[in-house]
C-alpha cells in the first residue's frame, strides 16, 4: 500500500503554490471583459392595450416596447420583463450583460431595442428573443452609468443615443462620439452617414428631430419617476392622455 510521504515543508509549500495558482486562474475568469446573454425563455408576451388606469408601481423604470415587453436599464445590464400590464416587475424575459464597460442608452429604432455602451460599442436586439442582430463601434464619448437606480434617464432621456428617419423611410440610430455624429441602420448597423462636428452642433442636433421622435415613442405609456430616478417607476397611460390634450389644444390655439 502506498503512502504519502511528507519531505519537511516541501509538501505544505506545494499546496500554498497550487492553491495560489488556481487562484490566479480564477481571477482570470471572473475580471476578464465578458459578454452574457440570456435568451428569452417562454411564449412572446401578447400586446396589453394602454387604458386609462393605474398599473402599478415599479422598482425601475420601463421602456415599453411593441406594447409587449418593458425594458431596463442597469449600469452594466439591459433586460426585458412582460407583460407591460403586469402590477410588478417581473423575473427577466430576456437579459444582456457586459462587463466592464457600463450601459449609456437604450431605444428603440424600428424593431430593434438598441442599447449603447461606454466602450463606444453600440447593440442591437431582437424584442422578442433577446438575439443580438448586429453590433456597430462608433466611439466613446460618455463613459459613466447616469440612470441611478430606477435608470429612468436611460432609457428615456440617453445621452448621445437617439433615433431618426432616413428620407426613404428606414430608421435610423443615431449615435454621438466626440467629434462626429453617425447614422447607423436600424436594421443592419450600417453607417449609413457620419458628419464632423462641434459640441454646440451635436447639442442642437439632438435636441432637435432626432430626440423628438424618441420622445413621441414614449406617449402612449406614462411612467412618473419618483425621488430623482432614485426611487420607483410609476406606469400610467392618464398622464401621457392628458399630455396629448394639451398638445392638440396648443395646436389649436
Amino acid at each position: 500500500m502506498l503512502r504519502p510521504v511528507r519531505l519537511g515543508g516541501v509538501w505544505r509549500h506545494g499546496l500554498v503554490a497550487v492553491a495560489l495558482l488556481a487562484t490566479a486562474f480564477a481571477g482570470v475568469r471572473v475580471f476578464r471583459p465578458t459578454d452574457t446573454l440570456d435568451l428569452a425563455h417562454g411564449r412572446y408576451p401578447a400586446p396589453a392595450p394602454a387604458t386609462d388606469r393605474f398599473y402599478g408601481e415599479l422598482l425601475a423604470a420601463p421602456l415599453i416596447v411593441d406594447d409587449r415587453i418593458r425594458v431596463y436599464a442597469a449600469a452594466n445590464r439591459v433586460w426585458a420583463d412582460g407583460p407591460v400590464d403586469a402590477k410588478m416587475t417581473t423575473s427577466a424575459y430576456w437579459a444582456f450583460r457586459r462587463w466592464p464597460a457600463v450601459l449609456v442608452g437604450v431605444v428603440v429604432a424600428g424593431d430593434r431595442v438598441v442599447s449603447r455602451w461606454s466602450d463606444g460599442e453600440v447593440v442591437a436586439q431582437r424584442p422578442d428573443t433577446g438575439a443580438v442582430l448586429w453590433r456597430a463601434s462608433v466611439g466613446a464619448r460618455t463613459r459613466v452609468y447616469e440612470g441611478r437606480r430606477t435608470g429612468a434617464k436611460t432609457v428615456y432621456d440617453p445621452p448621445d443615443l437617439a433615433t431618426a428617419t432616413a428620407p426613404d423611410g428606414r430608421p435610423v440610430v443615431v449615435a454621438t462620439g466626440v467629434d462626429e455624429v453617425t447614422g447607423l441602420d436600424a436594421d443592419s448597423g450600417a453607417v449609413r452617414w457620419r458628419h464632423r462636428t462641434s459640441g454646440e452642433q451635436r447639442r442642437a442636433y439632438l435636441a432637435g428631430p432626432a430626440r423628438r421622435r424618441h420622445a413621441r415613442r414614449l406617449r402612449r405609456w406614462a411612467v412618473t419617476v419618483h425621488g430623482r430616478g432614485r426611487g420607483r417607476a410609476r406606469l400610467d397611460d392618464r398622464a401621457g392622455r392628458d399630455a396629448d390634450r394639451r398638445r392638440r389644444a396648443d395646436r389649436s390655439r
